[in-house]
């Protein structure tokens, strides 16, 4: 296989940092020489200073500039992998110090606002869902030949170890994952209806933002009168994620549209009930009732079924167990890489190459 050359200028961490570290994981596994190319200063920099393969070059018109050192003059033909639409440019400008390479666009989110010059760069676009495909095939239809939806995998050798016990002992521990900007207040909502009812709930928040974000969150929450009920548990490193999923009841998300939920699948190979609006990102990963819940409408239809999944602890048992075994039949980064692999070497002998 061709050297595959990762750009990612991101200057934060998300899933889509989270998706890179494991994946060049796995392809060190099986021996495919790769790079990454990132933000200096960015946090993927910052976390993985010793990183074999790491180039850091500056933001801005610098960077781009700074490109033509990132990639020996000798390589003769690669693939380059951009983790964001805003690097399709500085992918091109990389495709054109080496012209016997491919170009492909790992998109992640739903994409809002997308250009027909930035997507005509690439060779090839890898969705990770149906739902982030649409968001370029129902503005330019023509461009549904070069996309291949790939779900994102996650590390199942991270993720072995599924819940024991299903009964509930004390407080309904609910768990959600992500920035304070990923709809936290409807869950608090919903909890705040279920604890006028006599059910106490423990509401553990994991993930972090902005200081004006966090504030407000802490305002709302004030406001509900739900400071006692409401954990704001903090960025958890990745490698303790699943002792935090394990520690709850249930795993919940109030997002309203989500790329694909990594949090969903994740919770899911540990064997937690999973429960989210019936919304993109997350109709693709659950099979409603059966490994996973979907509520249908708003805070109060999100409210009812949370109190049904609450009083059954069967349910919960059966939806944990069934989400158990579809993580580790559909969601491992193995098949993944698979298919990543597959696009790839579809798209280099369409180039001759």
């Amino acid at each position: 296989m061709n050297e595959i050359i990762i750009l990612s200028m991101a200057k934060g961490w998300g899933g889509a940092e989270e998706y890179l570290d494991v994946l060049m994981s796995r392809l060190t596994k099986r021996d495919i020489p790769h790079r990454i190319v990132v933000r200096e200063g960015g946090e993927f920099a910052k976390r993985n200073v010793k990183k074999a393969g790491m180039v850091s070059i500056s933001h801005g018109l610098k960077g781009f500039f700074q490109l033509h050192k990132t990639v020996p003059r000798s390589m003769n033909s690669g693939i380059i992998h951009v983790n964001r639409y805003y690097d399709l440019i500085r992918g091109w400008y990389l495709k054109r110090l080496h012209p016997h390479s491919i170009l492909i666009l790992y998109q992640q989110c739903y994409l809002n606002h997308p250009h027909r010059i930035p997507l005509s760069l690439a060779d090839g676009i890898i969705c990770i869902s149906e739902f982030v495909k649409s968001s370029i095939t129902l503005k330019f239809p023509a461009f549904k030949q070069r996309i291949r939806v790939i779900n994102p995998g996650i590390d199942l050798d991270l993720f072995q170890k599924t819940k024991a016990d299903y009964r509930i002992d004390g407080p309904v521990k609910i768990g959600m994952v992500g920035r304070f900007d990923k709809n936290q207040e409807d869950l608090i909502l919903a909890a705040a209806g279920l604890k006028k009812k006599g059910i106490p709930i423990l509401i553990h928040l994991a993930g972090s933002g902005k200081p004006q974000e966090e504030e407000r969150l802490q305002g709302f929450i004030a406001a509900c009168g739900m400071q006692e009920a409401v954990l704001l548990m903090g960025h958890i490193p990745h490698k303790a994620m699943p002792r935090f999923y394990l520690s709850m009841d249930i795993v919940a998300s109030t997002m309203k549209r989500e790329g694909l939920s990594l949090a969903a699948m994740e919770a899911m190979a540990c064997g937690l009930p999973f429960m989210a609006y019936d919304a993109p990102g997350f109709n693709e990963v659950i099979m409603q009732e059966t490994d996973g819940i979907l509520a249908k409408g708003g805070i109060p239809e999100f409210e009812s079924a949370l109190e049904s999944l609450i009083a059954s602890s069967n349910d919960r048992k059966r939806i944990g167990e069934n989400a158990a075994r579809k993580a580790r039949e559909f969601f491992g980064m193995e098949i993944h890489v698979d298919r990543y692999l597959a696009f790839i070497q579809e798209l280099l002998e369409k180039q001759g190459l």
